[in-house]
Parts: C-alpha cells; sequence; structure tokens
C-alpha cells in the first residue's frame, strides 16, 4: 500500500520536473537563438 502511494507520488514528481526541465530548456533555446542572430 505504501509502496503504490510512494509510486504515484513519485510518478506526479517527476511530471512536475520534466515539465519545469522543458520550459527551462525552451527559455535557454530562445535565449541561444536570439544570441546567435
Amino acid at each position: 500500500m505504501s509502496d503504490v502511494c510512494c509510486f504515484s507520488s513519485l510518478t506526479r514528481w517527476t511530471t512536475l520536473e520534466r515539465r519545469e526541465a522543458l520550459s527551462v530548456l525552451e527559455l535557454q533555446g530562445r535565449r541561444v537563438l536570439s544570441l546567435s542572430r
């Protein structure tokens, strides 16, 4: 039971981390594009 709860919270955490990482990568990509212009 506790394993399932831990797993669900872990998947939720990884989803949030993935979203934050994607937003950071997007911001960095825009910065690189603006610098290369």
